[in-house]
């Protein structure tokens, strides 16, 4: 009976020590859990403030943007001619863009269903051009396809060289 309660006490023994030792690596996970919780939270905050700072640079770009196609377009056509551009992001597309149109009469169009073709071919010279000034490249204005569809482009001319 002696042999058998010392190989019980040397099994309890041997479980205690496993016993411990599970205690200090449940510790020790635990301690790494706080370390990745802690990092996940860094990135969330890193990553939000990146998602902030995207937002704020397109709504700057989209405002410069129109500021400056709407000024190509009311030197062209006068003060009634302006171009929205908004951004808009969609987390399964990503990032968007928005063309809104005002010409005389017309408040707000649809730019590729409501105006016509030259009003288009305008357009796409404006942001050319206030790419250009955004981007502080070379002021190389090339005359390709939208210039071909222009009606009259001649009249054009002074009102571009103003801008």
């Amino acid at each position: 009976m002696d042999s058998r309660l010392a190989d019980f006490s040397s099994q309890m023994i041997q479980y205690k020590a496993r016993i411990t030792e599970y205690r200090r690596l449940l510790s020790e996970y635990e301690k790494q859990l706080e370390n990745v919780r802690a990092n996940y939270k860094l990135h969330a905050e890193a990553q939000s403030l990146l998602e902030s700072c995207a937002e704020e640079m397109r709504d700057r770009i989209a405002t410069l943007t129109s500021q400056l196609a709407s000024s190509c377009l009311k030197s062209i056509f006068g003060n009634n001619a302006e171009l929205v551009v908004k951004f808009t992001y969609n987390q399964r597309t990503g990032v968007g863009v928005d063309f809104v149109g005002k010409l005389g009469d017309v408040e707000e169009a649809d730019l590729l269903g409501e105006m016509g073709g030259s009003f288009l071919d305008i357009i796409t010279v404006a942001l050319r051009a206030s790419y250009i000034i955004l981007s502080g490249n070379a002021r190389i204005l090339l005359l390709d396809e939208p210039f071909r569809n222009l009606i009259n482009i001649e009249n054009y001319v002074p009102q571009i060289k103003v801008f």
